[in-house]
């Protein structure tokens, strides 16, 4: 496993023991490599490592917010899926973000994601301001509602004491 802090000068990698968008669009080419790519290259990552580039800025958010935990085969990294787990501060919370990255057969990279999120307001009103057209969200089974952006890409809804907690979930192909 290696660990790094966004915003920090050089590659701080080091073993742990533990873990310490809404349905965002690609973000733009970043001129320099940030934190995660950094990081995707001290693991052996080479097929992924473009998918990493054009989606860690959307995952991590602004340099200096983050703090990430990422897990790689031990022997043969660039052959097999990699997998990050990013605290992301913001507005006085911390935003969980999970990432698998995988080399597909067609010579690309595959990525799943989920951005958990607490919301202090309830899911009624979430899914309002995220523009559902509905105050009725469809639900999964009894208590999760989900709001489906598209075939590939998903909001789950979970109520919780004093507001709300969404998962985005959302399957990338690059």
């Amino acid at each position: 496993m290696l660990f790094l802090r966004s915003g920090a000068r050089g590659a701080i990698a080091a073993a742990l023991l533990g873990c310490f968008l809404n349905s965002p669009a690609l973000a733009q080419e970043a001129p320099e490599p940030g934190t995660l790519q950094r990081l995707a290259a001290q693991s052996g990552l080479g097929t992924c490592l473009n998918a990493v580039r054009r989606a860690g800025p959307l995952l991590t958010g602004p340099e200096g917010s983050y703090a990430v935990l990422s897990m790689s085969h031990p022997v043969a990294p660039d052959a097999s899926a990699w997998t990050v787990a990013i605290e992301r501060a913001r507005e006085g919370v911390s935003d969980l973000v999970s990432a698998t990255f995988a080399p597909t057969i067609r010579g690309g990279c595959d990525v799943v994601y989920e951005v958990v999120q607490l919301w202090r307001m309830s899911c009624q009103d979430y899914a309002l301001k995220a523009g559902s057209a509905t105050i009725s969200v469809p639900v999964i089974g009894l208590r999760i509602g989900v709001m489906a952006a598209s075939p590939t890409s998903h909001v789950y809804l979970m109520r919780t004491p004093g507001g709300c907690t969404s998962v985005t979930r959302e399957y990338l192909f690059l």
